[in-house]
């Protein structure tokens, strides 16, 4: 759905700019892999990212099976969710997701 599509894009866009503000240099990788961010520092670091978004209060975000798999299997894993979020239209039927309070799980 829309409002499904801009809270993903919105969680997406938000979790990019605060690795980046960490200093991580930040790849979206969620096509290809079963995580959405790869975080990496000049150190050799690397952190890989699930980005979540959700209305709700955060206190349960749905992961798959691959989701968890990979969380077990890799060690430095962050779990991001921008919660509380506000869906609004612009009155040309277009949704856009705004507000949100970022909670990050990490490991």
């Amino acid at each position: 759905s829309a409002s499904r599509t801009s809270i993903e894009l919105t969680a997406m866009s938000r979790a990019k700019r605060y690795y980046s503000s960490e200093g991580w240099h930040v790849d979206d990788v969620s096509a290809s892999r079963p995580y959405d961010l790869s975080c990496t520092k000049p150190t050799g670091a690397e952190l890989h990212v699930e980005v979540k978004g959700t209305t709700g209060n955060g206190s349960s975000v749905l992961l798959t099976h691959g989701e968890v798999r990979h969380a077990k299997e890799y060690p430095n894993v962050a779990l991001y969710i921008l919660c509380g979020l506000t869906l609004q239209e612009d009155g040309s039927g277009n949704v856009g997701a705004v507000g949100g309070k970022e909670e990050i799980h990490s490991p």
